[in-house]
């Protein structure tokens, strides 16, 4: 239905003033704000799904994919991949915020 994307790189949520109003994360993927991660570090991710609209009727459910990466949209590294843990535990609290409008 909807689908969002983050260059982990560029995961900084920048206090940059801003041109427009905007209601989600602001990366400014600039090369200043870049903010590699070492291996094996637990990083929080936070980015924004491109708007859409649907209705889920009772007993649908919701499923959520995430893939490492996107070839469509970002080049692919010059160097083998490193392995990627999606943490979800009493200590990562991992989660996603969907809004919700009763009908």
């Amino acid at each position: 239905m909807t689908e969002g994307e983050l260059r982990c790189l560029c995961r900084k949520i920048s206090s940059d003033p801003q041109e427009y109003v905007n209601v989600v994360p602001y990366h400014s993927y600039l090369r200043n704000d870049a903010e590699p991660i070492a291996p094996g570090e637990v990083t929080e991710l936070y980015f924004d799904l491109l708007p859409t609209s649907y209705l889920f009727k009772k007993g649908h459910s919701i499923r959520i994919a995430i893939a490492g990466a996107d070839k469509d949209h970002f080049h692919p590294p010059n160097f083998p991949p490193a392995p990627v843990t999606y943490l979800r535990d009493a200590e990562h609290d991992s989660h996603v915020v969907l809004p919700i409008v009763k009908m």
